[in-house]
């Protein structure tokens, strides 16, 4: 089984990607499996058209999986996942042996339960490739301990001060917008130290890049991380129609994009963030962003 895990950022297209990367039949978009557990337990809507209780895919895994001897209840799965997250985020090196047995023993029940989903779902879809948006790099690291995954790391970078102001837009908080600047660098800082150890199976994708050049560059990413594609997915260079029926997606996925629930999907270049009456997060976010900012962007 491969997993295909998108880390970055949030506001960085990963729902709008995970979409263009799971339309053959051998592909299942896992959206962010991280906050399944949560989702699930508040009943939140699946793209579907039902709750995740009651979807035809979740709704019988979910039970199924947590109903087995040594597996913990959904309800103590989301906790447990933001255990693993800060546990691995204060480990320095993901690379070596002895971290990685010891977040696996520390952590067996969560990733016990994450295998057993994954798992479940490939039974169910007979998928052989999973594509996660979850954009936290521990996620990803989740997925590389699990035994039978082999994961592919697709870093998907979009400008921070991009990032910043739609942000700002979304929460309009000043200190949740800096706040997610810092996160961007660390987790960038996380992804680049992890990446050596990686080789082949890291990948970097700039939004800008698939902005300006869909078509090409999904392909270009498909054929690195051994995702198949249907041949008309694309039906121009900046076009493409997706099917929305085998997708099995929740909150917190871009809340727009469920709503839509477009088929039709048309990739532009969006720079409104650029306005001058967001200079200051500009400034605030080259400031805070530093150097991981300068590695993948000019002033």
């Amino acid at each position: 089984m491969r997993v295909v895990a998108i880390s970055g950022a949030g506001r960085s297209g990963s729902t709008f990607l995970s979409l263009l990367l799971s339309e053959h039949p051998d592909v299942f978009n896992l959206g962010q499996l991280r906050h399944l557990w949560r989702s699930y337990e508040n009943a939140e809507s699946c793209s579907c058209g039902d709750t995740l209780v009651n979807c035809p895919l979740y709704g019988d895994i979910v039970p199924d999986v947590h109903s087995r001897p040594g597996v913990a209840p959904p309800e103590r799965m989301h906790a447990l996942g933001k255990a693993f997250i800060e546990d691995a985020d204060r480990q320095q090196d993901w690379s070596d042996e002895d971290v990685r047995r010891q977040l696996s023993e520390r952590h067996k029940d969560y990733l016990a339960a994450m295998r057993d989903v994954i798992g479940a779902v490939a039974g169910r879809t007979r998928c052989k490739v999973m594509v996660d948006t979850s954009k936290d790099p521990a996620t990803a690291l989740a997925f590389e301990l699990l035994p039978g995954i082999e994961l592919f790391l697709l870093n998907l970078v979009r400008d921070p001060r991009a990032v910043a102001v739609s942000w700002q837009r979304r929460k309009g908080s000043a200190r949740n917008t800096l706040g997610r600047v810092l996160d961007w660098k660390q987790r960038q800082r996380r992804l680049e130290r992890w990446r050596p150890a990686l080789g082949e199976r890291f990948l970097t994708l700039r939004y800008e890049d698939l902005a300006a050049a869909p078509a090409t560059t999904i392909r270009a990413v498909a054929e690195r991380c051994g995702i198949p594609l249907p041949a008309d997915l694309f039906v121009e260079p900046d076009h493409a129609v997706v099917d929305w029926g085998t997708q099995h997606l929740y909150p917190p996925a871009n809340e727009h994009v469920l709503a839509a629930q477009e088929s039709d999907i048309r990739v532009s270049v969006r720079e409104g963030w650029k306005d001058s009456k967001y200079r200051w997060i500009h400034t605030l976010t080259q400031l805070l962003a530093g150097g991981q900012m300068r590695d993948y962007y000019e002033r």
